[in-house]
C-alpha cells in the first residue's frame, strides 16, 4: 500500500506559494506535526514573484506521490518563457530556473500536472482549481474542457498561449485567471485584480453567479489575493497573499480546519 494514500481526513490544500520557500517549509512543519503522511494539494502558482521559486519546485517535486499540483497562471507563464514564446519579467524572479541546466526536469514535471483535482469522502466532494470555473459549464463540459487543456500543454504552448479566441486558451484563461464575470453574458473580465466590492458595474465574482445544477462539488481555489480567505456556500478561497507579506494557508476540507503561517521570506515586492 502506498504510504501517501492516507485517509481522506488527512488531506490538506495549500494556497498560492509564489516562490516563498521558507514559509512553505514552516507550514509543512505544522502539517507534518499533525499528519506526517497526509496528501497535499496545491492550488497553483508555485512559482513567480517570491525569492525561491527553484527551491519551491525542488521541495514539491521531492514530495513525490504525496503532492498533487494544480497549474496556475504563473506556472504557465514560466513554461511559456522556457519555450521562448514570452519574456521573463524582472518581477518573476525566476531567472535561476530558466538558466538552470536542469530546466528540462521541472518542465517535464510541470507538463504532467493538471488544471483541476477532484477527491471526496462519503459526505463531501471537493474540486481544486487555480482561479475558478465558468458558472454555466455543466459537469460533463467542465471535465471535458479541463482534460483537453491538460493534454494541450503536453504538446506545447506556442499554438494557443494568450491567443484570444483560441478554444484552448479560452478554457485555460478561465481556469487560471477568472475572477469576475459579466452578469449579462457570463464572459470573464480580464485583468481585474481588485477586491470584489470594487468590481465594475455589471460584473460579479464568478462564485456569486449560480452554477450549473449538476456541478455540486465544493470548490477550493487561489489566485485572488485581494479577496483573501473566503468561505461561502461550498466555495473556499485560500490565497491570502503570502508573497505580499500575508499568510500561507493550508486547509483540511474534511475536518474543516485551517493552518496558517505568516510570510517569513525576504520579499521585494509590493501588492
Amino acid at each position: 500500500m502506498n504510504p501517501y494514500l492516507s485517509p481522506e481526513s488527512e488531506t490538506w490544500i495549500i494556497g498560492d506559494v509564489h516562490g516563498c520557500l521558507a514559509t512553505l517549509e514552516k507550514l509543512f512543519e505544522s502539517i507534518d506535526a499533525q499528519s506526517p503522511q497526509s496528501r497535499i494539494y496545491f492550488v497553483g502558482d508555485l512559482v513567480g514573484k517570491g525569492p525561491q521559486s527553484a527551491g519551491v519546485l525542488d521541495f514539491v517535486m521531492n514530495l513525490g506521490e504525496r503532492a498533487h499540483v494544480t497549474l496556475g497562471n504563473h506556472d504557465l507563464h514560466l513554461l511559456a518563457c522556457e519555450e521562448g514564446i514570452t519574456n521573463n519579467r524582472p518581477t518573476d524572479r525566476t531567472d535561476s530556473l530558466l538558466d538552470a541546466p536542469a530546466s528540462k526536469v521541472w518542465r517535464d514535471w510541470f507538463l504532467q500536472q493538471r488544471f483541476h483535482h477532484d477527491f471526496e469522502n462519503e459526505e463531501t466532494k471537493i474540486r481544486v482549481v487555480h482561479a475558478g470555473i465558468k458558472p454555466d459549464w455543466s459537469e460533463d463540459q467542465f471535465l471535458h474542457l479541463s482534460s483537453q487543456a491538460s493534454l494541450a500543454i503536453k504538446e506545447g504552448l506556442s499554438d494557443w498561449y494568450k491567443k484570444p479566441g483560441h478554444p484552448i486558451w479560452e478554457v485555460v484563461s478561465i481556469l487560471t485567471r477568472i475572477r469576475c464575470v459579466s452578469i449579462q453574458d457570463g464572459s470573464s473580465l480580464d485583468n481585474f485584480t481588485d477586491h470584489p466590492k470594487n468590481a465594475p458595474q455589471g460584473h460579479k465574482p464568478w462564485f456569486d453567479v449560480p452554477r450549473s445544477s449538476d456541478n455540486d462539488r465544493q470548490i477550493v481555489f487561489g489566485h485572488w489575493a485581494r479577496l483573501g480567505e473566503f468561505h461561502k456556500s461550498g466555495i473556499h478561497g485560500i490565497d491570502t497573499g503570502c508573497v505580499y507579506g500575508g499568510e500561507l494557508i493550508a486547509m483540511n476540507p474534511f475536518k474543516g480546519t485551517t493552518l496558517r503561517v505568516g510570510c517569513c521570506d525576504d520579499l521585494e515586492i509590493d501588492p
